[in-house]
């Protein structure tokens, strides 16, 4: 019997013992709200202020403490892959980031198609415009929910909420107890973890601590179950049976702090991240590792001047830093990349609440970018010397501004009309891009007339139409009666294009990119049957022009490569998302998602071509049963289908293939047992078993590791036991 084997069986065996060897009371509805309260949920993130979901204009999921601690989630992906509509892709990518389609719509890189919010904090990485998972490492058992709200939301949020919102919430303003929590977790792939949360209100005052530690060695297969090109692996050093052993280290930390006092707020959290990646071919023995660190700290201010009148204003400053140390032996390519950057934003969001049935949002918003700078020291696009200056030159800042709008109305008692407008004002900025020597050292052999001297890109951007864009949205929530409501919907949101994707424009004289956009139209249904059974149904309706995709081609001529950026992706995607939540008892409770989606490429040429990267059927699952007020087991899956991987760029239609193979359909099943107050204390265990049938997964090649032809490899079988002491 193996390692894993023996910790399986060890691991089963404890629980078995300590939930049949204690008895504890019968009240058995501690975990569960009835559908009545989960149709009067309130959420803040889709208007910025406190409202129930039936009368939100967008569809909505919550995932809250208790749901995260019955199913056993231990990561905030492992979360996010189990919302309806959300699928995750981990590409190995270079930055570390594993990615999410949502929809039915995937970009490459790292995430950037819906905001990210973390107690209301922006977590968007300024180079990139992205959402990188490895500068958000919020620890799971210190959630207190997560609000996901699906469908365009710039108009509240503007560029980047381009799919919807995400908004962690670890805090609450109406705590009456003190919380802490501190846990231990081990489990096989080396993992280890280790939380502490501590929060309290006293009087006016409210505050909240968190720490986080959370390490993997990952996964150790063969190089040769993710490549056929064996050659590539010789070419790197290594042999042709070497594994990924010692190069899917991640490693991650996290501290987190909150004060609130008589309205004012500030919120500070730090995350570090150290994780093995992949860059467009194998790493030889020890991997390449990223280091990031990302800081974030916002102070703030909310009050009531009236019954009418409220408003929130908050200033904010970020940073975030990487280095990749890379490990990769070939000739002309990259040993250390260092990015830099630093922004700071200012927001005033008021709340004018006429009656109960028209009130008025409204908002200010500016994000500046102080400083951008990355410096590498490598071989790069076959310059023999290369050493590479990226950013805004110095002194230089730029902003994007906004002002919005939001009109709640309800002409009758059933029906409420919502309208929004965004006005989004982005500054034009200056683009520096340097490669090759800073000088001409005569000991580098560097001729005047040679590739490896300094060149030299610099340029003005100015946006579109002056950089001012206008993003609307409308909704009509009709309310059949209490237990059901239909909600019509359309709105846009855009995606600007980032610093990144502009600069590399430079080089190749490229046309200046436009911002991306999506219109979306949607019914939504919420409806509560005999408070036994709920539904949350949607047709939705995409279409996405101007969509940025970025191209790699080798140029023979100049033996380099070039990276260049265009608006020319058009999709849209005709989708159906049905959830149920079944409650045949008091101890019992079903969750059940699908999801259809057919995503088109409207491209010339391409209308026929099944679009990469969009599965067709996702399946949600999951099912927990109560044994008592302490004692639980769930159960939870998830379906993905078949999924192709994108065409060639610069292969035809005709003649052309994809960057990897088609991926098969796979299902994932994880079990939870979880039992509190042990020995009638404060004292908790969980056993979570992740996939606990060791299905293969596998995920899509993408541009980032087109060397992995068969996919990307996930984890197979986990198991973590945790074990801690809580008092909530």
């Amino acid at each position: 019997m193996d390692v894993n084997k023996l910790q399986f069986a060890a691991l089963l065996f404890l629980f078995y013992f300590i939930t049949t060897n204690i008895y504890t009371q019968d009240n058995k509805n501690i975990y569960f709200l009835t559908l009545e309260e989960l149709m009067d949920a309130r959420v803040i993130t889709a208007s910025k202020f406190s409202e129930e979901i039936k009368d939100v204009p967008a569809s909505v999921v919550i995932v809250n403490r208790e749901e995260i601690e019955r199913l056993g989630f231990t990561t905030l992906t492992e979360i996010l892959q189990n919302i309806p509509g959300l699928y995750m892709i981990d590409d190995y990518y270079w930055l570390g980031s594993v990615n999410f389609g949502v929809r039915g719509f995937f970009s490459t890189g790292a995430f950037n198609d819906m905001i990210i919010l973390v107690n209301g904090v922006n977590q968007m990485s300024d180079k990139y415009s992205d959402y990188p998972d490895v500068k958000i490492n919020v620890n799971v058992e210190s959630i207190e929910r997560i609000e996901v709200i699906r469908g365009p939301m710039s108009v509240i949020y503007g560029s980047g909420a381009f799919m919807g919102a995400i908004n962690i919430i670890t805090t609450s303003e109406e705590q009456d107890v003190p919380k802490s929590i501190v846990s231990v977790g081990y489990g096989n792939y080396g993992r280890t973890k280790l939380n502490f949360k501590h929060s309290n209100q006293n009087n006016n005052l409210n505050y909240s601590v968190d720490l986080s530690y959370d390490k993997t060695d990952g996964i150790d297969n063969q190089f040769s179950d993710l490549t056929t090109n064996l050659d590539i692996l010789e070419y790197v050093g290594l042999s042709k049976n070497a594994t990924l052993k010692g190069q899917m280290d991640n490693a991650r930390k996290y501290f987190h702090v909150a004060l609130g006092f008589d309205g004012f707020f500030t919120d500070f959290s730090y995350a570090e991240t150290q994780k093995d990646v992949f860059d467009a071919q194998p790493n030889y023995y020890g991997g390449s590792q990223l280091t990031t660190n990302a800081a974030n700290m916002v102070l703030g201010y909310k009050k009531s001047l009236s019954d009418i009148f409220t408003f929130i204003t908050k200033f904010g400053y970020y940073s975030h830093s990487h280095t990749l140390d890379y490990n990769i032996f070939r000739p002309n390519y990259y040993e250390i990349d260092a990015q830099n950057t630093h922004s700071c934003d200012f927001e005033f969001d008021g709340f004018l609440t006429f009656s109960e049935n028209f009130n008025i949002e409204f908002g200010l918003y500016r994000r500046t970018i102080l400083d951008i700078l990355q410096i590498s020291d490598f071989g790069y696009y076959g310059l023999e010397y290369a050493q590479g200056e990226i950013g805004l030159p110095d002194n230089e800042t730029y902003s994007n501004s906004a002002v919005f709008t939001q009109v709640d109305y309800s002409p009758i008692q059933k029906l409420k009309l919502i309208g929004g407008l965004r006005v989004e004002f982005l500054d034009d900025y200056k683009m520096e891009y340097a490669r090759g020597l800073i000088s001409e050292d005569p000991a580098a052999n560097c001729p005047p007339d040679s590739t490896c001297l300094r060149r030299i890109y610099n340029a003005t951007l100015s946006p579109e139409n002056n950089g001012v864009l206008f993003i609307p949205r409308i909704a009509a929530l009709y309310t059949l009666n209490d237990n059901h409501v239909l909600k019509f919907m359309f709105g846009k949101a855009i995606k600007q294009p980032s610093f990144t994707e502009n600069y590399r424009q430079l080089p190749n004289n490229g046309p200046q990119l436009k911002a991306a956009d999506i219109s979306t139209f949607e019914i939504n249904y919420l409806g509560n049957y005999f408070n036994t059974f709920n539904i949350n149904a949607s047709i939705f309706y995409n279409s996405i022009n101007n969509l940025i995709s970025t191209t790699n081609i080798f140029n023979q001529e100049t033996k380099e490569w070039e990276i260049f950026s265009s608006n020319s992706g058009t999709l849209k995607t005709k989708g159906f998302e049905l959830g149920l939540i079944i409650k045949p008892s008091d101890d019992i409770i079903i969750n059940l998602s699908g999801v259809y989606q057919n995503s088109q490429n409207l491209k010339s040429g391409y209308e026929n071509i099944t679009l990469g990267y969009s599965p067709k059927y996702l399946g949600y699952f999951n099912a927990s049963y109560l044994f008592s007020h302490e004692a639980s087991i769930a159960v939870l899956g998830r379906y993905i289908s078949e999924t192709e991987t994108q065409w060639k760029t610069n292969s035809t239609v005709e003649n052309g293939s994809r960057i990897g193979n088609k991926i098969k359909s796979y299902t994932i099943i994880d079990v939870n047992f979880r039992y509190n107050n042990i020995f009638d204390t404060n004292l908790f265990c969980d056993l979570k078993i992740g996939n606990i049938f060791d299905s293969v997964v596998r995920y899509p090649t993408t541009t980032s590791n087109i060397w992995a032809n068969k996919g990307t490899l996930g984890f197979g079988r986990e198991i973590l036991f945790s074990f801690g002491y809580k008092i909530m």
